[in-house]
């Protein structure tokens, strides 16, 4: 890993990147950086910002303003799954974790909740992601130590990440957007996605993905969609129970 050409804020602003002054405990130097969730700052803002505040850091807002994600590898444990996962990190963070950048989508990537960081901590543990609505501190130091780059600021694509992970983190289909006559037979009368409408969507993926990616598609479905565990239970066994009885390769499997 050559460590000798590290990036400063303004190529990273060249790479239409959004960016904000940070202090060393990681937090933004400036009142409020809602607005760089949507418009990356100007070239002009960020000299003034090096020239008044003089930040001891800096953060890209993740997510589709400035089109990429990172996962952030944390501790022992995080190493073990960056090295499961078989990701070469971008970033030695100032902790010594690891920053691995990836390309945005083009659709909106979730913040998680608490839940499911649990169950992302439980299969993937260490591992945290930065997407829409969330930053990561790139350049500059936190009061742990100075966030070193190992490669040049050029994101991975997605299909580099394990197909299970890529659906987990709603990186692997773009969101169901529905239609008119969709919203009328696929919503409840609390908002959510009816369970048969999903359960059609996830048929449909199977000849491309296959039964056990699919369902766990749906899995995710239910999940974001507020289902309860005994209600997910119920769906995805109604799943289980109408697959085909062949994999993709049309061989007899359970």
């Amino acid at each position: 890993m050559d460590t000798r050409n590290q990036p400063d804020v303004m190529r990273l602003a060249a790479l239409d990147w959004s960016l904000i002054p940070c202090r060393l405990n990681k937090k933004p130097l400036i009142e409020t950086w809602k607005p760089y969730q949507l418009n990356a700052p100007t070239v002009e803002q960020i000299r003034a910002w090096l020239d008044t505040l003089k930040p001891p850091a800096w953060a890209v807002i993740t997510g589709r303003v400035s089109g990429v994600l990172v996962l952030d590898f944390d501790g022992a444990k995080g190493q073990q799954t960056l090295q499961s996962i078989g990701l070469d990190p971008h970033v030695r963070s100032g902790s010594g974790g690891y920053h691995a950048y990836l390309a945005h989508p083009g659709w909106h990537v979730p913040t998680l909740n608490s839940n499911s960081k649990r169950e992302l901590g439980n299969r993937w543990p260490g591992l945290d992601i930065r997407a829409d609505g969330g930053y990561a501190v790139c350049l500059g130091r936190n009061e742990k130590g100075a966030y070193l780059w190992l490669r040049d600021p050029v994101p991975d694509p997605l299909d580099l990440l394990p197909h299970d992970l890529r659906t987990f983190l709603g990186l692997a289909h773009p969101p169901i957007l529905l239609g008119l006559k969709d919203r009328q037979r696929a919503a409840f009368s609390n908002g959510r996605v009816a369970a048969g409408f999903l359960i059609e969507r996830a048929f449909e993926q199977i000849a491309t993905s296959g039964r056990n990616n699919s369902g766990f598609w749906l899995a995710v479905q239910l999940r974001d969609n507020s289902y309860s565990e005994k209600e997910a239970e119920s769906v995805v066994f109604e799943y289980a129970a109408r697959v085909p009885e062949v994999n993709l390769r049309g061989e007899p499997e359970p």
